[in-house]
């Protein structure tokens, strides 16, 4: 892509396709707005599918939707916007802002669901209930999702060591037949990304801990409660595989265009077809249905009232 007088340029094998700022603007912000309203859509039909039995129990289903929304908005603005930057790589001054940017929009989401956890709401009025339950993370954290997070940071790291000890300078590959080739992810953008990297896992497992230790909803029984902890957890577990998964697509995709500039096709397909298919497995298990038993609300939990000081 290549910005000009009015508009954007697009080169093809046999001609170059240009379209005006309007038009460009459209063409990428149509489907962005539309992969936005349809995700935050379906977490509001996720929402909704959660009876609630009471008042108290809306208002805790209202509040973890909140912080789902936006935090997976958040999560997807920065992604889009990293996107077009990776577009119109010539307005981008530092790669390695762009290189970050997954881990910042994994971060966005965070914090909202960090904020959620911390803001949730406490019982009210002269007699206030709480349920006596001991929780561990193991008992809400759905395990797949968190091995699977796992697995992409260990991955992208192993990644980044490799392209490390195989490039000739921070951020250079040499080649016999073109000399050096810049943008190719050595230390120069292999250590922020592994910082990125590890700090992302480290707050997902705190938020995880937040949500686990978060006030139980009163009123309800504790399959309803375990549940909604269970959705939130969820939501953040997707979002932070989907971010890392997209740090791995653009770590790989990266270097195997180093290599196809080199002229070593091999290696270049295979990093890109690598690429790819991270990206797509990313967003699959991000947007996968999850199969789960509703939560039953006919039954009461056993509690013990505190009588407020």
């Amino acid at each position: 892509m290549w910005i000009v007088d009015g508009g954007v340029c697009l080169n093809g094998s046999s001609s170059m396709l240009c379209a005006s700022w309007p038009m460009a603007t459209v063409a990428f912000l149509a489907p962005a707005c539309l992969l936005l309203g349809v995700t935050l859509g379906l977490l509001v039909l996720d929402s909704r599918r959660t009876a609630t039995p009471s008042r108290v129990a809306a208002r805790a289903n209202r509040h973890a939707t909140l912080a789902s929304l936006t935090g997976v908005a958040a999560l997807l603005v920065v992604v889009l916007a990293s996107a077009l930057a990776g577009l119109v790589g010539p307005l981008v001054g530092d790669g390695r802002t762009l290189a970050l940017m997954p881990a910042f929009a994994g971060t966005g989401l965070l914090i909202a669901e960090a904020v959620g956890q911390v803001t949730w709401p406490r019982p009210t009025g002269a007699i206030r209930e709480a349920v006596l339950q001991r929780r561990r993370v193991l008992d809400v954290v759905p395990p797949f999702y968190r091995r699977l997070i796992r697995s992409w940071a260990a991955f992208h790291l192993l990644s980044l060591a490799a392209f490390a000890v195989l490039a000739d300078g921070p951020r250079t590959l040499d080649s016999p037949l073109f000399g050096s080739l810049g943008g190719y992810p050595g230390i120069y953008y292999g250590v922020p990304m592994a910082v990125g990297t590890l700090a992302l896992v480290g707050s997902c497992e705190l938020v995880l801990r937040l949500i686990t230790w978060r006030p139980a909803v009163v009123g309800v029984n504790p399959e309803w409660d375990h549940h909604l902890r269970q959705r939130s957890a969820r939501h953040v577990l997707r979002g932070v595989q989907f971010v890392l998964a997209m740090s791995v697509a653009g770590t790989l995709g990266a270097a195997g265009a180093v290599y196809l500039r080199a002229a070593s096709q091999v290696a270049g397909v295979g990093l890109l077809v690598a690429s790819v298919a991270a990206l797509v497995v990313g967003a699959a298990l991000t947007f996968l249905p999850a199969r789960r038993r509703a939560p039953a609300v006919s039954a009461a939990a056993p509690i013990e009232s505190l009588a407020a000081s």
